[in-house]
C-alpha cells in the first residue's frame, strides 16, 4: 500500500457509533494490552506525562513538549484529532513522523492487526508507542508519550493547568491537580530525567 491507501485503511477501522450504533464502543482495553504485549511493553521505555480534561489538552501538551525540547530533551508527543494530516498526531522533537513510517508499520505488523482487529484509535497508539527503528531519521528515536496504559510519571488537568501556567510559571514549576486531588511538578519529572 502507499501512503493514502494505508490512511483509508486506518480510518477504515474507525468505530463510527453513527455506523454501527453501541457496538462501537468497547469497555476494556483487551486490544490495546495485546497489541502492547506483541511490541513488548513499549511504554515502559520512557518518561510520560498524560495531560487529560475536557478543553486545551493539545495546548498544554504542545508547551510541555516545546519547554521540554528547550531544555535539552528528546521528545515524543502523541495527540489527536489532527487538522490536516494524519502526521500530526504522532510527533518527534516538533517533527512529524514520515509517510515512509506509517505504511512501512501498517505493513509490517498486519499479521498482528489481523488478529487482534483493532480500532483506528488503538493502531495508532501502537504506531505511537511502538519503536520501530527511525521514526524521524535518528537511530535513538524515542516513542511518542500516549495514553491508556500509560505509566504515567505526571499527570495534568489541561484546564487547571492553562488557568494556572502564567502563576506557577513565575515560581519555578509548574503544577497541575488531577481530579484526585493529587498534585504532580513538572519540575520533580524532570528532575528525573537523564542529562542531555
Amino acid at each position: 500500500m502507499n501512503y493514502q491507501e494505508t490512511i483509508q485503511f486506518l480510518f477504515s477501522q474507525l468505530p463510527m457509533y453513527q455506523r454501527i450504533g453501541k457496538a462501537a464502543y468497547k469497555a476494556n482495553l483487551d486490544n490495546t494490552l495485546a497489541l502492547d504485549s506483541y511490541f513488548n511493553h513499549p511504554h515502559r521505555q520512557f518518561k510520560s506525562i498524560h495531560v487529560a480534561g475536557t478543553n486545551g489538552k493539545g495546548s498544554v501538551s504542545h508547551m510541555l513538549a516545546s519547554v521540554l525540547m528547550e531544555a535539552g530533551y528528546r521528545v515524543g508527543l502523541y495527540t489527536s484529532p489532527h487538522l490536516k494530516d494524519f502526521r500530526e498526531r504522532i510527533k518527534v522533537n516538533g517533527q512529524m513522523i514520515t509517510e515512509e513510517y506509517v505504511v512501512d508499520f501498517i505493513a509490517n505488523h498486519g499479521a498482528i492487526f489481523n488478529e487482534v482487529k483493532p480500532s483506528f484509535f488503538e493502531m495508532t497508539v501502537a504506531m505511537a508507542f511502538a519503536d520501530d527503528g527511525d521514526c524521524d531519521g535518528s537511530e535513538d528515536c524515542n516513542r511518542p508519550e500516549g495514553s491508556s496504559i500509560i505509566e504515567t510519571d505526571a499527570l495534568l488537568e489541561s484546564e487547571t493547568a492553562l488557568a494556572d501556567i502564567h502563576e506557577k510559571s513565575r515560581m519555578g514549576a509548574f503544577v497541575g491537580e488531577s481530579g484526585t486531588g493529587k498534585t504532580f511538578a513538572i519540575r520533580e519529572l524532570v528532575s528525573t530525567l537523564p542529562d542531555v
